[in-house]
């Protein structure tokens, strides 16, 4: 027996009636397998979902998976995410999971995972902490972002753009038609979001639903520019 505590981040169906679940883990992302979860009847189904933390009573079988023999659940983070623009929200962190992690630095994703939960569930911000973790989701991966100079020439001054291609703030000289013109409160925002410690924008940053929304797009057209994925949770969240 081996107990695994941790949040389950992703789900996937694994052979007829099984499922996997990935526990994410201060230390590492462990899958487990759900033996039976779709079967008719199955009592093993309540755990066939997503972010909900807990203590997770496992086995060793013939497979490289482990097997699950029960759950003490912690929390089920599904309830704060009640209305469609949360759920979408949550969806987003999933794809995420799902499509851009890496195993490089777990215990900071791990800890990223856990205060925006926390965060969410205190002050029902959900646009504005998804925002942010989207951002630090960006700096733990380590891609860095240009927030200081020009992305292109380098050159410190007056920016009114953000390019894909070159990473980061451009300016007028060096633009082109594919980059995004900001306003001044996303340019402060980006600032801070690629410069600051996590509590301290968690603390100053202060703008409304259309502004986090506008700056979600820019950080996850980023991720795909440069993953080449496609974050379906987004445009789904655009249309509502």
């Amino acid at each position: 027996m081996e107990l695994i505590n941790g949040i389950v981040v992703s789900l996937s169906k694994y052979r007829d009636n099984d499922a996997i679940i990935n526990v994410l883990t201060p230390n590492d992302l462990v899958p487990i397998i759900i033996r039976g979860a779709y079967s008719k009847g199955s009592k093993y189904l309540q755990y066939a979902k997503t972010f909900y933390s807990g203590e997770f009573e496992t086995y060793k079988g013939q497979t490289k998976y482990l097997k699950l023999r029960a759950v003490k659940i912690d929390e089920d983070f599904n309830l704060l995410f009640s209305d469609y623009k949360s759920l979408m929200c949550l969806e987003l962190i999933k794809e995420l999971f799902t499509k851009a992690f890496s195993s490089d630095s777990v215990s900071n994703f791990y800890l990223l995972l856990k205060v925006t939960l926390k965060n969410i569930k205190e002050t029902h911000e959900t646009l504005k902490y998804t925002l942010l973790f989207v951002a630090y989701f960006l700096r733990i991966s380590g891609y860095s972002v240009v927030v200081n100079e020009c992305s292109s020439c380098h050159k410190a001054g007056k920016f009114e753009y953000f390019s894909f291609s070159n990473g980061g703030f451009i300016c007028n000289e060096c633009k082109n038609e594919n980059d995004i013109k900001l306003n001044e409160q996303e340019k402060c925002i980006l600032v801070s979001l690629f410069t600051y410690r996590y509590s301290e924008n968690a603390k100053n940053i202060d703008a409304n639903d259309e502004i986090y929304l506008g700056l979600l797009n820019i950080l996850c057209e980023f991720i795909t520019f440069y993953n080449n994925i496609k974050i379906i949770s987004l445009e789904l969240l655009k249309i509502h």
